[in-house]
């Protein structure tokens, strides 16, 4: 579901839409008017709405407790994609067939470049 603005005449009026198959295809069908647009921003029935229907949506209650400080702190770290594919490098034994084949070469996370099509034929080896 979803608001619509459409405008007639000089005015801008709000719809309450839901998308529906009908006959195999996608009609949009209005479920309520609410009003021409001025008049329902002034009136404060958008927001009341709104409010209404984000008490039950999970997304927004975790959102709405985050801006108002009521969560606890949590720390994180970030681990990129460099740490993560040097851990299954390992891992996978990828490094260690790699240096039985290219002696003093690097692994991931050193400053030397592994050729793509050795790394590829040593993941097809694992599992």
């Amino acid at each position: 579901m979803f608001v619509r603005v459409k405008k007639i005449g000089g005015y801008e009026y709000l719809y309450l839409v839901e998308n529906v198959r009908e006959g195999g295809r996608h009609v949009q069908r209005v479920i309520k008017s609410l009003g021409r647009r001025d008049e329902v921003e002034n009136s404060g029935l958008l927001d009341g709405l709104i409010a209404s229907a984000a008490r039950h949506s999970r997304r927004s209650i975790v959102l709405s407790s985050f801006y108002r400080g009521e969560l606890a702190e949590v720390r994180r770290r970030s681990i990129g994609p460099d740490l993560v594919f040097g851990h299954l490098w390992r891992e996978t034994g990828c490094q260690a067939v790699l240096r039985r084949h290219r002696p003093g070469r690097g692994s991931p996370g050193s400053n030397r470049r592994v050729g793509t099509r050795r790394s590829a034929s040593c993941s097809s080896r694992v599992g």
